[in-house]
Formats: structure tokens, C-alpha cells, sequence
């Protein structure tokens, strides 16, 4: 494959040149980002919601491929099945007789799809649709939510609009000039000079929580990377925008563009990751102790009045006696730098900062 590539490409045939040749794409890069390297790596298991989140796009996106990728699932239901062991062997309702109560269980099983009088031993066997082939077989409720989704997609002006006129599922595969790694991606839809990224989720996100919801998950960080990608192939991406819906009624369709600081930020926090990537593959979080300080928006303003107030005098004792510590630790390794290495320089500007400890010592008791 020549690179960059940039068109379309089924998507079981990009999954499996992204494995085999490990190429980085859109989520691993968030992923890096928000959590690390090591974690990035990990492959997806899947979920439910990703599941249909797929089954979603493939509807709303690429409608045509529906009855291709997927079937509706069968109907099941479950019977009464009386099992009575003789002397010839085990009957089910009447049935038999069979060597073995798991031979009874498995001829006159208790589970029937609905209009069918085939018997199945589990649930799952009957769910199991001969018919599906190689599709994927979806609940009919499902199959019904899908469709309220596509439908609520085409009566969304700006939705239908800029999932229109375009290419869905678009495949990327290049190298990144700053760090060498081989990236990938694939586009839920492009319009020429425009990323479309579409988006599912089982929360309501309404426009004052988007911004927080896009940038929490990384869908900034995913879209920089196919933009970098799309630019690789010669083509400049002059707007994102992100449709998200919400996969429960009543369906609520939002599109975002972001604008030039959000782009900036996830052009940022991409090049960071791919950074943190190439120099740290393999690794989580750092070794080294990592002091943390609350967030922003705990620090309310009552707080900030109790802590003024009545905590101040125990965190200025527990400042004061950290002081004393590190005086005399240094003030003993001064004397160890003069003693051992003759180096008054090195002693010098030790007890310099003894100096300053002292002096902010003193600010300490005297408040006390």
C-alpha cells in the first residue's frame, strides 16, 4: 500500500493492516493522551454500546450496506418441558427416550424462536440466527431504535446537510514527519475540505455540556489526528464539526464546529501524545511521586474563608515543623560538603537557602 492513502477501504480490510502493520490511529493517540502509553495498547474488548454505536453509523451512514452487515435477531421464547427419567431412558414432554437427561435437554430443549417449532438447550442457541451468515445479528428493538435515529438525523437540517453530498468511512494511513510513527484513521464522513465526526451516546449532552463532553473523551485530540492525516494525503481541512445524538429518546441530534481554538488544542494535545508515544511506548504513569492539588471548582469560596480561618493555624504547624527538618538536614549536609569535598561554594549557596528557610521559619512561629 502506497502512503499517504487517503479513499475508501472496507473497514474489515483497514482493521486488519492497521493490527498486523501497527498503525496508530485516532483513539489510541486520545487514548495516550488521557491516560498513557501502556493503557493506549490494551486492545478494545467492545461493549454493547460500541456495538450498536456501529450499528448506528452503519444506518445513519451508509444505509445501503444495512442489509449486507446486518439481521435482525431472532425471537425467542421459552417453554415448559417436562423431564422424566424411565427405564428406558429420559423423556422430555414425551419425547425420548434418550441416553441422558443433556441428550433430553438438547433434542426438546426448552427454548423456541417465535413461529418455530425447532427446540434449542440454551437461550443463546436459539438467539443464534441461521440465516445471518456472516451479518451481524441485532435485536428487532434495536433494528427499531436505529431506525428513530436515522430518522431524527434526516429531519436535523444541519445533520442531513453535512451527512450528505459526501464519502462515509474513509480510511487514512501515514507517517508522522515530527515523531516517524505510522498513523492511521478512518472518517465517519468527509465533504471536500470538511471532517465530519458522528457521535453516539446513551446521556443526554445538551449544547451547554458539549464543549467538556467533546474534550473529556478526546474527540478533539481524534479529529486533529485525521486532520494531520487528510493534510499527509495534500488536502487542507478547512472545518470540523461534530453531530452527536443521543441514542435514547428522544434521539436529540447536536452538531458542534469547533472553532480555531479547539482545533489548536487538539493539533496540542495530538503532538503531546505522539511525543509521549515514541519516547515512553510501554509505559504508564511516571515513577516519581506526583503531588496533586484539588481542582478549580472544589476551592469554593467557603471553603477558602474555613481554610483562612480555622485551618490556617494547623497547616502553618505542619509547614513549621517540614521547615525544621529540611534546615537541619542541610545544615548538616553544608557541614558534610566542607568536611568531605572542601567546596565553600557548594556550602555557601546551601547555607543560603537555609537562610531563607529560617527566614520563612520565622514569619511561621511569629503568626502562631
Amino acid at each position: 500500500m502506497k502512503t499517504p492513502f487517503f479513499g475508501p477501504m472496507p473497514e474489515p480490510e483497514y482493521r486488519e493492516i492497521q493490527t498486523r502493520d501497527q498503525w496508530i490511529g485516532g483513539s489510541t493517540i486520545s487514548k495516550v493522551g488521557d491516560l498513557s502509553p501502556a493503557h493506549a495498547e490494551i486492545p478494545f474488548a467492545g461493549s454493547p454500546a460500541a456495538t450498536f454505536g456501529t450499528f448506528a453509523h452503519c444506518g445513519v451512514l451508509e444505509p445501503e450496506h444495512l442489509a449486507a452487515r446486518y439481521a435482525v435477531e431472532a425471537e425467542v421464547h421459552k417453554v415448559e418441558v417436562e423431564y422424566v427419567k424411565t427405564d428406558a431412558g429420559w423423556r422430555a414432554n414425551g419425547a425420548g427416550p434418550y441416553k441422558t437427561k443433556g441428550e433430553a435437554t438438547k433434542a426438546a430443549g426448552p427454548w423456541r424462536r417465535v413461529g418455530s417449532d425447532l427446540c434449542y438447550r440454551t437461550r443463546a442457541e436459539a438467539k443464534g440466527d441461521d440465516t445471518a451468515g456472516d451479518r451481524i445479528a441485532m435485536s428487532g428493538a434495536d433494528h427499531e431504535r436505529m431506525h428513530a435515529m436515522a430518522d431524527a438525523i434526516s429531519r436535523h437540517d444541519r445533520a442531513a446537510e453535512l451527512l450528505s453530498g459526501g464519502a462515509a468511512e474513509l480510511a487514512l494511513f501515514w507517517t508522522d514527519d515530527a515523531t516517524g510513527i505510522q498513523c492511521s484513521g478512518r472518517i465517519d464522513y468527509y465533504k471536500p475540505g470538511i471532517i465530519v465526526d458522528y457521535k453516539t451516546t446513551n446521556r443526554p449532552v445538551p449544547p451547554h455540556a458539549a464543549a467538556r463532553w467533546i474534550v473529556d473523551r478526546g474527540i478533539h485530540v481524534q479529529t486533529a489526528h485525521y486532520a494531520a492525516g487528510v493534510e499527509a494525503a495534500g488536502v487542507i481541512v478547512t472545518a470540523v464539526y461534530i453531530v452527536v445524538q443521543e441514542a435514547i429518546p428522544p434521539y436529540a441530534v447536536g452538531v458542534y464546529e469547533f472553532d480555531l481554538t479547539m482545533r489548536a488544542l487538539g493539533v496540542y494535545r495530538r503532538k503531546c501524545a505522539l511525543e509521549a508515544y515514541r519516547d515512553r511506548r510501554g509505559q504508564a504513569y511516571p515513577v516519581e511521586v506526583v503531588v496533586v492539588e484539588p481542582p478549580g471548582y472544589r476551592l469554593t469560596p467557603a471553603f477558602r474563608a474555613w481554610r483562612e480561618g480555622e485551618y490556617l493555624a494547623v497547616e502553618l504547624r505542619a509547614e513549621a515543623a517540614l521547615l525544621r527538618a529540611q534546615i537541619d538536614a542541610a545544615a548538616d549536609l553544608a557541614g558534610d560538603i566542607v568536611r568531605r569535598d572542601r567546596d565553600f561554594d557548594g556550602a555557601a549557596d546551601m547555607w543560603a537557602m537555609v537562610a531563607g528557610e529560617r527566614a520563612r521559619l520565622a514569619e511561621i512561629e511569629a503568626a502562631l
